[in-house]
């Protein structure tokens, strides 16, 4: 019966040899290898808080708080939309550098030690080596979990809000359409037809426009526009830089030069003039017909547009940039806390510092199992049958043969992460070509276009509710989502690479041995220092800029925006009316994002399918029982003798291979492990422990 307890009189039998990762350290070397990252992790982190503090404590002096947020930029709306893109291209940079940072130091925290690997091997459960694992944060010390969770927790302010502190306002103009004949551009006298007098929101207001409008004609004040040209300025749904429109057609004969007056009330739910912009486009070909035939056949012959300077805005929610900087300072102290917390005892952060301390302090629970491979040990688990030492007698038999770099998977994490990555590219893939589908022959991508208002989801949220900060979670939902397929996608591709540096020791590998690579190297041996802990950085930069990539055009694609209405009457102020949208950019999504991100998929499928892990070694994966289990000394003989590790192997440059043959002098029973001699690779039909 297994016990919580180590039996350290199994280890009389053999010298005890301290373990390489307890060794003193100069101060020099605590900063070394995956340290190292760490730290410059620290001074980005550091670096990223330094421009944050110093934007909000800028921007919030130099321009007033309005309605909870500050706005740094009023303006052409070109230049605001290219400073919210550009801001949030500079987010998604930052906070992909600390995603990146957490994660790296998260899975720092949750390698275990030696001694936590050797308590969970004594109660027959194996723990993950080199990749990223919540298991192991339930099997480790308190203190490595309780940071591991403020790591994970203080990501989501960074994924659920800074890509919303930065936002753009859309001005928009409430404006008067008036239909009248060239006597209207003379000065002539004019009344409003009574069938329009009552129907519009301006009530007495709408004279004085009228009247405006007739003065500004008079005075060329007004920009005269070509019927196409009108049709192109006025046929959107957002008005920024112009307001009243006056239509001059060729009737006369009639008691009033106004022949009708209609106002464009903007309201984010009806098409703008669609009188005047119907499927058939009056305009376009210069003809009207009036619904009831009130006025017969008329030509439109040209139009009066009233311009107006453009109003849109860059906006920083200050709240959100504090929420920022929390986070963010929060990140920097858990950085230094995971050097201080690793200094005590190294965790195998690598492949290794596993294999290291197991050579210089072979595992008492997995004797005799050279061979077992990751799945045996899962199953072994599924059936909760306790590890036992094997008889001498007895052995694995070795059927040889290559796996896929997708069998160093659990069945159930590729399945999770493969209906994930499906549901998102299924939803937004359906609802954008339905989308599509239905906007053709439409006029691009207006915001009309990204906004759907009469579908069964709540996109409309109005600030004067002081709902803005329930409106910015909702749309960073899909940042989460993105969050969430980076963090399956680094889990398989750090768990097959760690897998394929497995394999490289293998005897069958016509490469030369090679050193460990470890967290601390010893100095004057062939062991090698890391940077990264199982994913280099030629896999690790592609994989991030692409993360980078799809995060900024999901924020572009799928972000709130301010629209703000205005009611330009000569005589009063203006009247603002505002709302935040949810906007979609549903082509964005079909043309750019759902290639890159299925492409993506598509290739990692691709490359776990295809390419193959070289054969001669058990496919430990990254379990600690199937590690250990390769790394004993040798087998008992059948006379009780046993044969140890020398004291300096794990400094030498090492293969994993037979090192003791399956003849008729071992009982027919071989044994293989690391060796820094010439080792042969495992035989096919033979058995070994």
């Amino acid at each position: 019966m297994a016990s919580d307890t180590i039996d350290l009189a199994a280890y009389d039998e053999q010298p005890r040899q301290e373990d390489g990762n307890s060794k003193p350290r100069s101060l020099s070397r605590i900063f070394e290898g995956w340290r190292l990252q760490i730290s410059v992790s620290t001074a980005a982190a550091t670096v990223i808080l330094s421009i944050n503090i110093t934007s909000l404590l800028i921007i919030r002096a130099k321009f007033p708080l309005v309605h909870d947020s500050v706005s740094f930029y009023t303006g052409s709306c070109q230049v605001a939309g290219r400073l919210a893109i550009a801001a949030h291209f500079i987010i998604n940079i930052m906070s992909t550098i600390l995603q990146t940072a957490s994660n790296f130091s998260m899975q720092c925290l949750n390698s275990p030690t030696r001694e936590e690997v050797d308590v969970a091997h004594s109660k027959s459960i194996w723990l993950d080596i080199g990749t990223p694992s919540v298991r192991n944060i339930f099997r480790g010390s308190k203190a490595k979990g309780a940071l591991w969770m403020l790591l994970a927790l203080s990501s989501f302010p960074l994924h659920m809000i800074w890509n919303s502190a930065v936002f753009e306002t859309k001005v928009t103009n409430q404006c008067a359409v008036v239909l009248a004949t060239e006597d209207f551009t003379r000065g002539a006298d004019w009344q409003i037809p009574s069938k329009f007098d009552n129907k519009t929101g301006y009530g007495a207001g709408f004279h004085d426009i009228i009247e405006h409008l007739q003065q500004q004609i008079i005075q060329n004040q007004l920009e005269r526009l070509t019927v196409e040209a009108c049709f192109q300025a006025y046929n959107t749904d957002i008005l920024p830089s112009r307001s009243h429109l006056v239509i001059i057609a060729n009737k006369s004969s009639i008691e009033s030069p106004i022949l009708g007056v209609w106002e464009n009330e903007y309201n984010f739910t009806a098409v703008p003039f669609t009188w005047l912009f119907s499927s058939t486009h009056p305009m376009k070909s210069n003809r009207y017909y009036d619904d009831d035939t009130l006025y017969g056949d008329i030509t439109l012959r040209t139009c009066y547009s009233q311009p107006v300077a453009e109003k849109c805005r860059a906006n920083l929610v200050p709240l959100f940039m504090l929420l920022v900087i929390v986070a963010n300072s929060i990140k920097i102290m858990s950085f230094i806390l995971t050097l201080y917390i690793t200094r005590r005892e190294t965790p195998f952060c690598t492949l290794g510092d596993a294999i290291q301390s197991f050579l210089e302090r072979p595992d008492v629970y997995t004797k005799g199992r050279c061979i077992s491979a990751h799945h045996d040990y899962m199953k072994r688990a599924r059936e909760q049958s306790e590890w036992s030492p094997r008889p001498p007698s007895s052995g694995d038999l070795w059927t040889g043969g290559c796996e896929f770099w997708f069998a160093a998977l659990r069945k159930r994490h590729i399945l999770a992460y493969t209906a994930l990555l499906f549901v998102v590219l299924l939803v937004g893939g359906s609802w954008s070509a339905y989308k599509i589908e239905g906007d053709r022959g439409g006029s691009g991508l207006s915001l009309a276009s990204s906004i759907d208002p009469d579908s069964s989801y709540d996109l409309i949220f109005n600030l004067s509710e002081r709902r803005i900060l329930s409106s910015f979670i909702i749309a960073n939902i899909p940042q989460v989502m993105i969050s969430y397929i980076y963090l399956g996608l680094n889990y398989i591709m750090t768990t097959m690479l760690a897998m394929r540096e497995w394999c490289s020791y293998s005897a069958a590998v016509r490469m030369p041995p090679k050193g460990l690579r470890v967290s601390s190297p010893v100095p004057d041996t062939e062991q090698r220092s890391t940077y990264f802990l199982s994913m280099p950085f030629k896999w690790a930069i592609p994989l991030n800029i692409v993360i980078l990539l799809v995060h900024w055009l999901v924020s572009e694609a799928y972000h709130l925006v301010q629209v703000e209405s205005y009611t330009n009457n000569p005589r009063i102020a203006p009247a603002v009316f505002s709302e935040m949208y949810l906007c979609i950019s549903y082509k964005l999504i079909w043309a750019i994002i759902i290639p890159i991100a299925g492409g993506s998929y598509t290739m990692l499928v691709a490359i776990g399918l295809f390419k193959m892990y070289p054969e001669g070694m058990p496919p430990a994966g990254i379990c600690s029982a199937s590690i250990a289990a390769a790394c004993q000394p040798s087998r008992v003989q059948i006379d009780g003798s046993t044969v140890q590790f020398p004291n300096d192997l794990a400094h030498k440059k090492l293969k994993w291979g037979i090192t003791q043959d399956p003849d008729e002098t071992s009982g027919g029973i071989g044994h293989a492990t690391f060796s820094a001699d010439d080792v042969l690779p495992l035989k096919k039909g033979k058995l070994y422990a």
